[in-house]
């Protein structure tokens, strides 16, 4: 275990010592303008449309340096840093430039560590949670899971936060966990 917590502990320093990385941030907007906080500085791509809306950028989503805005009804989720082979950071692509200065394998080689860390940080977390509280996460889980469901079928927006009476801080990541897996039907 002691071995788990430093190998943990070392990935993770690892990573958040990196330059920013791909994060994906779902942003939902159920007719008004919608505000999602998230790191910018590396630039903001959108990378799945949750909704039968349109997402244009620059119309019904875009991002500044504090986050993301969505509105229309426009539901994705953005990546934002550093992606794939071809994400330059600042939105714009590699046509010709010097690939010299793309930095794919060491950013690869970070989100791979920042993975496997986060791997064995939650492998860690959820044998505790079996030990002590599996019953709490599961019954939290199913909640969110029928709200969602519920609304659903009422064509409400995809945002599990209206339910906030039905979770606190120590049971929301079941709860939403819960509520996501079954709105996608999983």
């Amino acid at each position: 275990m002691h071995m788990i917590r430093t190998g943990a502990a070392i990935l993770a320093a690892f990573a958040l010592a990196a330059p920013a990385l791909a994060d994906t941030i779902t942003c939902e907007s159920d007719g008004r303008e919608r505000y999602c906080a998230a790191n910018t500085r590396g630039g903001v791509y959108l990378s799945n449309q949750l909704s039968r809306n349109g997402c244009y950028q620059g119309d019904t989503w875009g991002y500044d340096g504090n986050g993301i805005w969505v509105s229309g009804g426009c539901r994705a989720e953005f990546q934002t840093g550093y992606s794939g082979n071809n994400w330059h950071g600042d939105n714009d692509y590699y046509s010709g430039q010097d690939r010299s200065k793309n930095n794919d394998g060491a950013a690869a080689a970070v989100a791979i560590g920042a993975i496997l860390g986060a791997a064995l940080i939650a492998s860690a977390a959820s044998n505790k949670k079996q030990q002590s509280g599996s019953t709490d996460y599961q019954s939290n889980w199913n909640n969110g899971c029928n709200a969602a469901r519920q609304d659903k079928s009422r064509s409400m927006s995809r945002d599990y936060s209206r339910h906030g009476s039905s979770f606190n801080s120590r049971s929301e990541q079941a709860y939403s966990s819960g509520y996501s897996s079954c709105w996608s039907g999983r």
